[in-house]
């Protein structure tokens, strides 16, 4: 089960809003309790992730790649995995890559009164370089929710913030939405950090303290929050140099 000590940095965009310098705690807060209140029953997509190097390697083709969905996960996810596979593959296929594993991140953003840490997490499984230029890759394969607008160049700007230092500092962020489209089927939308308007580090830190000030009003507010599972996740020591 999720926890919002350990928030995706796709919620922290929806949850700043459409004005997200100016978003108020209040609001946040009460996106956090409508949206991201633990439920039971839930899947991930961490089955068709791994398969992306693979494809846009070639090493795997898409037959073998929803074979390996459909036989493989928590039952309720196998279908929406194939599927969010089926949508991403042509697009990988176009695209041939050298591609490098990367590490699931949790990053340290901020203390909360209960003196337990709020983190945010990037599902970002790869670093492909095509035609000598990197992406950190970041797979959207929820069905459910298509970022629009600034929503996208929040997301853009908290993974850049991120990952842009050491071997990365020259990278860009490429994500790879497959939810539902006009049609109500999944389709692929491919966005690059280089098409974004990108926050610097200072905006990134204060739209970050807005949203751990509406979590500590959210758990404040009696929502429960149980330790984050960290799981498959690079967590970045918060006493190390700066990261944000």
């Amino acid at each position: 089960m999720a926890s919002p000590l350990l928030t995706n940095f796709l919620d922290i965009a929806r949850a700043l809003g459409e004005h997200p310098l100016d978003a108020k705690s209040e609001n946040v807060a009460t996106f956090i309790q409508s949206e991201l209140r633990p439920r039971g029953g839930v899947f991930n997509y961490n089955t068709s992730i791994g398969c992306l190097a693979d494809l846009f390697t070639g090493k795997l083709n898409f037959e073998a790649a929803s074979e390996f969905c459909l036989e493989n996960g928590a039952p309720a996810g196998r279908k929406p995995n194939a599927r969010a596979i089926e949508t991403v593959a042509p697009y990988a296929a176009e695209h041939i890559s050298n591609c490098y594993r990367i590490p699931f991140t949790a990053v340290p953003i901020g203390r909360l009164p209960n003196s337990s840490t709020a983190f945010m997490g990037i599902k970002a499984p790869i670093v492909r370089v095509e035609n000598r230029e990197a992406m950190v890759v970041v797979p959207g394969f929820r069905l459910g929710h298509r970022p629009q607008g600034i929503e996208i160049d929040v997301a853009a700007s908290l993974a850049l913030a991120t990952f842009a230092r050491d071997d990365f500092s020259e990278a860009d962020y490429e994500y790879l939405d497959c939810s539902r489209g006009i049609s109500g089927e999944r389709e692929i939308r491919a966005y690059r950090g280089r098409d974004r308007r990108i926050f610097d580090l200072d905006e990134v830190d204060h739209m970050l303290d807005i949203f751990v000030q509406g979590l500590a009003l959210a758990l404040g507010d009696g929502m429960t929050a149980q330790a984050p599972n960290f799981r498959g996740y690079k967590i970045f020591d918060p006493d190390q140099p700066r990261m944000l």
